[in-house]
């Protein structure tokens, strides 16, 4: 089998530990005991069901607000500040509402967005997803998360802007 797009550039991230990833998105915390309880429970008596790709804006808006309160982890901040920061660099992208990624647009570099991606790996050390990797139309854009600490985010941000002005 062939691996997915994204597999085949984490590959690539592996072998350079210094490198700063905004590809996945990982927790600054661990999941309390109550909560993966509750969802075993939930999966054990068969108390699941799909919602839209978006999920539910109560339940989002809540979960935001319990990480603020309990790990003060602010991902609307987060979220803004890196939404911002890509348009001020003139990688237009659309302020996510259901999500922890943005997926800026990278035409105005003149790369796709692998040679994008990999070139802002090797000369600044940062990870994104290319957006091919999800498919044709998501070639000329790049996927980013925010869910990582902000002193990883404005790092990542201020490397990706020196790549960005280095190569208009």
């Amino acid at each position: 089998m062939k691996p997915s797009g994204i597999r085949k550039f984490f590959d690539l991230v592996a072998q350079m530990p210094d490198a700063i990833s905004l590809g996945v998105g990982e927790p600054d915390f661990v999941t309390p005991w109550h909560i993966r309880d509750a969802g075993i429970y939930s999966l054990e008596k068969g108390h699941t069901y799909y919602t839209s790709n978006s999920g539910l804006a109560n339940l989002r808006e809540e979960i935001c607000n319990y990480l603020d309160r309990r790990f003060n982890l602010k991902y609307n901040y987060r979220r803004k500040v890196i939404y911002e920061a890509f348009n001020q660099m003139g990688l237009k992208c659309f302020e996510p509402l259901g999500a922890f990624y943005v997926f800026p647009s990278i035409k105005s570099t003149g790369m796709d967005s692998n040679t994008f991606c990999e070139t802002l790996l090797k000369e600044q050390k940062v990870a994104v997803v290319p957006g091919d990797a999800f498919g044709q139309s998501g070639e000329g854009y790049v996927r980013c998360s925010y869910a990582y600490s902000i002193e990883a985010i404005n790092r990542a941000l201020d490397r990706i802007d020196k790549f960005v002005y280095s190569h208009r």
